[in-house]
């Protein structure tokens, strides 16, 4: 241990009698010359470099078995200086650390104020500026700080901006030299350099270059994570430092961060959040530099466990090309929480921490391809668990800091050669049971387990289904659905996979089947939205991965319809009332061979006199055909006669015959609602188990083609007298030229006969020629019986026989403009909606 000894001295040198060397100091101060003895000075160039640092010490002498003496002579003693056991100052004034400098240490100037995180043995912050480089204790130039937040610090605050050219930092010789290893120097809020070696060259001080680099601050910061700072003198040295403008500050997007080796950590004091905290230790400790990895020394940040996923994030400022990620994580506990961190870069996904390093002080290392790596923001997070950090270090590379990299935003998680493009995409579902809410199916993570937080669930009775929107139409290449793996693995079995409105299989899921199922359509996958279904079944999903390759990520995909498509399916429907949980959206669920009760997906309306179902088909479509479906199992009859309408037009019914498929071609028919009714005296309800309205997507309308009811040609029928031989219900002649076509005889639009031994006949007395006759029968039931075999006549002539068509909407015959009236007519029952008669 150094021994300090002080000894009252007037002109004279006094040599120590003590066998160890040392070293003897003369100073001046106030006219009192005052001799120091510091022992254990290993050379005499160390005792001249101690007579060096102290700006009062005016002569020395360097004490061992031998003794040196040099002349008085200036140029005599210039040649010795290197070699001699003492000396006067004058011997070493050519030394350069003794030459004028161009620099100012602006630290001395007033209004500078230093602090620091708590005082010591009474070694006030100031004294590291007080311009005396006394580097041992009792020479009482040394500034001591205690810790703040388990951080020492010490820092000058300048008074003015200044460009730094570099900065001496003198510390402690004669105890702790090396305390200050591993403290960081900070420029403003830049990082300028780690101390490293202090215990070398105690006297001359160390110079602070911060790598060449120049940089502008106002204060200057010393600081170590748990570890008290001890300074004799700091010098800020500036070139020019009475310049009228002072020079810019940095933003936060120019601070590169800390340099490491050939890298920057630009993560370095950036602003973070996070999800949670366990304990009292904020997040900004994985980015305050300091990368212990041992909770108990308190630079380690502790999430909470609340559920769902933790996350930490750093905002970096500005976009950089990110080389590499250190993540250095707690080492004293708890190793195996590493596993399954998620690591992002903005919004792509870049790796997950898949190896536990044990108790071994290292960091995990991440890196993924280069066009994820460029962003302003790094996520760490984890599922249903603690996330523990102690230091994160974003690395760019040194000749790449001042690049401002274009971001590539990935659509999804990147694995090998196909990047799963669900993640994170909106999902819904049916209905949600338990908390288990859609959007846990694409939220990153696949553990089967309930427990765990990922896995959706829905209700169990009707259509239930979840679905997922890509955004954007994908050529997909396959499917990945993990299931739940602590129960029920079976519930998924027969489950149907749709894209869009196109069923493209069903999974085939065994019971007690742990593994993720992979689904691929051989013939191809083409859609913007994945859906799995099922009636009466919980749908549950713990992930659903859309693979889709990575060269095929960024093509613009057009869909190709197949030709024939049912556009109601799942589109919005209403009925009348409902019965038995009957709902009216089971009719366009897609399950046409679901035509037994049990099976859940058939609609029940309640007893009416008038029930109604309709579905809203969301624009209007050029319809080629509608196909209904009743039950199959039960109640035949309560579907009889029930009429199909577009747009309130009666189109067909369903007849009176026990059936359960009915379906009525319409051509092309234009419309945009389809409803179906029933009247019934006896109260029956309405029940159907499907509607489907199919589209013929190659189908291009005729638009010279019009309606007959619709032309703008006169119609010669509207203006003329009619008259039947018989009529009944109501039904008079003149309903067969009121200009309304619709096609249920209850609507009071229709003509119907009455009972006759020969024909029945109705007669329209239309003056001119006639050209064509277009004849609308009645559709809401006995059309067959009504229509069929009518022959239509213009004076004279026979235009032409009716012959019965199921949903044919009307009839239209040419007559070749002979001379009128036009009659219809037919043996047995006949009934007319309306008459439209062309003059060409």
């Amino acid at each position: 241990m150094t021994v300090m000894i002080k000894v009252v001295f007037v002109f004279a040198f006094v040599v120590l009698t003590s066998a160890h060397d040392g070293c003897m100091l003369q100073t001046f101060n106030l006219g009192e010359g005052d001799l120091y003895g510091i022992n254990n000075v290993p050379t005499a160039e160390a005792c001249k470099d101690i007579c060096m640092s102290d700006w009062k010490c005016k002569a020395f002498t360097w004490v061992t078995w031998k003794r040196c003496s040099i002349k008085s002579d200036k140029h005599k003693a210039q040649s010795a200086c290197n070699h001699c056991t003492s000396g006067k100052a004058e011997c070493f004034k050519d030394d350069p650390r003794w030459q004028p400098s161009k620099l100012t240490n602006v630290a001395l100037r007033e209004n500078v104020v230093a602090r620091s995180s708590g005082e010591r043995h009474g070694g006030k912050p100031d004294r590291a500026i007080d311009n005396s480089t006394v580097t041992y204790w009792h020479g009482g130039s040394c500034s001591y700080s205690n810790t703040q937040n388990n951080v020492g610090w010490w820092e000058v605050d300048l008074d003015k901006t200044y460009t730094i050219d570099h900065i001496m930092i003198y510390s402690r010789s004669d105890r702790e030299q090396n305390w200050l290893n591993g403290a960081k120097v900070l420029v403003g809020n830049q990082f300028c350099q780690e101390l490293s070696n202090m215990e070398k060259n105690l006297m001359k001080g160390h110079k602070i270059d911060c790598g060449g680099r120049k940089l502008v601050g106002k204060k200057i910061r010393i600081e170590k994570h748990q570890q008290f700072i001890v300074l004799c003198e700091v010098q800020v040295m500036v070139e020019n430092p009475d310049v009228a403008e002072s020079p810019a500050t940095p933003s936060p997007a120019e601070l590169p961060g800390e340099l490491l080796g050939d890298h920057y950590n630009v993560a370095y004091k950036k602003k973070v959040k996070y999800s949670s905290i366990h304990g009292n230790i904020e997040g900004y400790v994985v980015v305050d530099g300091f990368t212990s990895q041992e909770m108990w020394r308190q630079s380690c940040f502790h999430s909470n466990r609340k559920g769902g996923v933790e996350f930490w994030e750093v905002d970096l400022a500005r976009n950089y090309q990110i080389d590499m990620i250190k993540i250095f994580t707690r080492t004293d506990c708890c190793t195996y929480r590493d596993l399954g961190m998620k690591v992002y870069v903005g919004d792509n996904f870049c790796g997950v921490i898949t190896k536990d390093h044990g108790r071994q002080a290292v960091a995990h290392e991440v890196k993924c391809e280069k066009e994820l790596m460029a962003g302003s923001k790094v996520r760490i997070e984890k599922l249903f668990d603690y996330l523990q950090l102690c230091e994160v270090q974003v690395l760019v590379k040194s000749d790449e800091i001042s690049e401002k990299p274009e971001v590539t935003v990935w659509p999804g998680e990147r694995s090998g050669e196909f990047t799963n493009v669900a993640v994170g995409k909106k999902a819904t579902q049916s209905s949600t049971a338990h908390n288990g809410e859609a959007s846990r199916g694409t939220d990153g993570y696949d553990d089967g387990k309930w427990g765990a937080g990922t896995c959706t669930h829905t209700e169990y009775n009707g259509l239930q289904f979840w679905e997922v929107d890509l955004g954007k139409v994908y050529d997909i290449d396959h499917i990945v659905i993990n299931g739940r793996t602590d129960c029920c693995e079976d519930r998924l079995n027969g489950a149907r996979v749709l894209l869009g409105k196109n069923t493209v299989g069903y999974l085939e899921w065994p019971r007690n089947y742990k593994k993720p199922m992979t689904f691929k359509n051989e013939t191809g996958m083409q859609g913007r939205v994945v859906r799995i279904e099922k009636i009466n079944e919980v749908i549950t999903v713990c992930e659903v991965k859309v693979m889709v390759k990575n060269d095929q990520l960024f093509e613009e995909v057009t869909t190709t319809a197949e030709r024939f498509q049912n556009v109601a399916l799942q589109k919005p429907t209403w009925q009348s009332s409902e019965r038995h949980g009957g709902v009216s959206s089971r009719v366009v669920d897609g399950y046409p061979d679901l035509t037994k009760w049990r099976e859940n997906s058939c609609a029940h309306t309640d007893n009416e006199e008038y029930s109604v179902w309709g579905v809203n088909l969301e624009k209007a479509y050029y319809i080629d055909r509608i196909i209904v479906y009743t039950r199959s199992d039960c109640c035949h009859d309560h579907s009889k006669y029930a009429t199909v309408s577009v747009d309130g037009r009666v189109v067909g019914n369903l007849g009176s015959e026990n059936g359960v498929k009915w379906t009525f071609d319409l051509g092309g028919f234009k419309g945009h609602n389809v409803t179906i009714q029933k009247r019934s005296g006896r109260r029956h309800p309405l029940m159907l188990c499907e509607v489907q309205v199919i589209v013929d997507n190659e189908f291009e309308p005729d638009e010279s083609y019009v309606d007959p009811i619709n032309s703008k040609a006169e119609n010669k029928a509207l203006k003329a007298k009619t008259s039947a031989m018989t009529s009944m219900f109501g039904g008079s002649a003149n309903k067969i030229n009121d200009g309304i076509v619709n096609g249920d005889f209850f609507g009071g639009s229709c003509y119907f006969s009455g009972p006759n031994q020969g024909p029945n006949m109705v007669t329209v007395a239309t003056k001119g020629p006639v050209g064509s006759v277009s004849v609308y029968p009645r559709l809401d039931s006995y059309e067959k019986d009504t229509i069929d075999g009518a022959w239509v006549r213009a004076g004279d002539k026979l235009c032409g026989q009716i012959e019965y068509v199921a949903g044919k909407m009307y009839y239209t015959v040419d007559c070749g403009q002979v001379q009128g009236p036009v009659s219809i007519s037919k043996l047995g029952w006949l009934s007319i909606c309306e008459v439209v008669v062309h003059s060409s």
